[in-house]
């Protein structure tokens, strides 16, 4: 599959426009419409209705593009565990106490994605134990001593990032 056909064809669903699709990503617009038929005739399907002055999606190009988007996320996400002077990027599920969060991470996190943009943090504010791996989560922020913080998965990695004074 023509990854690069993908990119072009999430873009104009997104821009609803052949013009604007190849102004964003560069190309001329001939350049995407020759694309994009390449990919229709891959795939054996039609993915535009297309007129002068409107470009939507048919219903197999609904079906196809949250797939699309998806896998284009991988490629990027692949492509990005190569490249030398790494970035933060990619997706990481980060679970922490309420009061943690509303106090000291939430506050400092616009500045964080400002300066990383490719990086996708899902964050999720719960005082419960969680299950890491059942859950779903890259990382657990916990305040408290071990037997606190344990989890009930795994015997997991741990490591004291500091000293937090708290007052009840």
């Amino acid at each position: 599959m023509d990854v690069e056909a993908l990119r072009i064809f999430v873009k104009v669903a997104e821009l609803g426009s052949l013009t604007r699709a190849g102004d964003h990503l560069g190309i001329p617009k001939g350049q995407v419409s020759r694309r994009l038929r390449a990919l229709e005739a891959d795939l054996d399907v039609r993915l535009f209705h297309r007129t002068t002055r409107v470009v939507r999606l048919t219903p197999d190009g609904e079906t196809l593009l949250p797939r699309a988007v998806a896998m284009l996320r991988e490629a990027d996400e692949i492509t990005g565990l190569f490249r030398s002077g790494r970035r933060l990027r990619g997706r990481v599920r980060v679970d922490m106490p309420v009061s943690l969060a509303k106090n000291y991470v939430l506050p400092t996190l616009p500045a964080l994605l400002e300066r990383h943009p490719e990086l996708e943090l899902f964050v999720s504010t719960t005082d419960r134990i969680v299950d890491v791996l059942g859950e779903g989560f890259d990382c657990v922020l916990r305040v408290g001593g071990s037997a606190q913080a344990a989890s009930p998965s795994l015997d997991l990695m741990k490591r004291k990032l500091g000293s937090l004074t708290m007052i009840n």
